[in-house]
C-alpha cells in the first residue's frame, strides 16, 4: 500500500495524516479484496524509509543525521501499520496483512586493522540499528529503542504488540563498510568476492541468515524482493 510516496498530508507525524493512510488503505483494500487479493503489505521495508528519509537524506523530508527524527517516524508507521491492521481485519477475516522488512545489517570490511576495524564496526553497529535492530526489537518487545552515543536516546513504548500475519523478507545484500583515509564507502566486496550488476556483493549466507532471524516471530515469511541480479 506505501512503497516510499505518499502526499505530503499524509505525515505519520500527525493524527490526521495517519488517519488519512488508514481511509486511503481502506479505500484500496476494499477494491483489492473485490478483485481477489487475499493478502496485503501495508508498508515496503519499514526500516530503510526512516534510514533514507532522516539519516541519508535521499527520501523526503530529506534530514540528514536525524536519529530521532528516524526514531519517531518509525513508531508513527507502527501505529499507522496497526490501525490499517485492524480495520481491515474488522471487515475482511480472511485476509492477511502485514509489511515487508529488509534486514540490512552492515559489515566491517577491515577485519583485524588497529584503526579502521574499531571504527568500522562503531559505523556498522550504527547504521544497521536504524535499519534492523530498530525494527526487530519493536516487533519482540513493543518498545522503539535507538540509543546512539551523543546522538540520540530514544526509548517508546508502542500502545499494543504490532500485529501481523505475515512478514515480508526483502534481501540484496549485507553491505560492507570501508573506510580509509581517502574517505568511505559502502556496497563494497573482499577480493575475489562476486558481485552483481548493481555492485552489491553476491552473500547468499545472508540470505540464509536473514531468514532464520525472522523465523524467530513464528508468522508466515513471503520472500517478497529478493535481489539476485547478476548482469548476465
Amino acid at each position: 500500500l506505501e512503497h516510499f510516496s505518499r502526499p505530503l498530508y499524509q505525515t505519520f507525524e500527525t493524527e490526521a495524516g495517519i488517519q488519512s493512510f488508514v481511509r486511503y488503505a481502506e479505500a484500496v483494500t476494499q477494491r483489492l479484496y473485490q478483485a481477489g487479493v487475499r493478502q496485503i503489505v501495508t508498508f515496503n521495508e519499514v526500516g530503510v524509509e526512516p534510514f533514507q528519509g532522516y539519516i541519508m537524506g535521499e527520501f523526503p523530508p530529506y534530514h540528514r543525521v536525524d536519529f530521532e527524527g528516524a526514531a519517531r517516524f518509525f513508531t508513527n508507521m507502527m501505529r499507522a501499520h496497526t490501525r490499517v491492521y485492524l480495520a481491515l481485519k474488522t471487515k475482511y477475516s480472511d485476509l492477511e496483512v502485514g509489511f515487508s522488512h529488509d534486514p540490512i545489517r552492515f559489515r566491517h570490511f577491515h577485519k583485524y586493522h588497529p584503526i579502521w576495524s574499531p571504527i568500522e564496526r562503531l559505523v556498522c553497529k550504527t547504521l544497521t540499528a536504524v535499519n534492523h535492530t530498530m525494527v526487530m526489537d519493536a516487533l519482540k518487545t513493543g518498545n522503539v529503542t535507538l540509543k546512539i552515543p551523543f546522538l540520540c536516546n530514544y526509548n517508546v513504548r508502542l500502545e499494543q504488540p504490532v500485529p501481523f500475519d505475515f512478514i515480508g523478507l526483502q534481501y540484496y545484500t549485507d553491505p560492507l563498510v570501508k573506510l580509509s583515509l581517502l574517505g568511505g564507502e559502502s556496497a563494497t566486496r573482499v577480493p575475489e568476492e562476486k558481485i552483481t550488476a548493481y555492485l552489491f556483493r553476491q552473500y547468499p549466507q545472508g540470505l540464509a541468515s536473514a531468514i532464520d532471524e525472522m523465523s524467530s516471530f513464528g508468522k508466515p515469511i513471503d520472500l517478497t524482493e529478493i535481489g539476485i541480479d547478476t548482469g548476465i
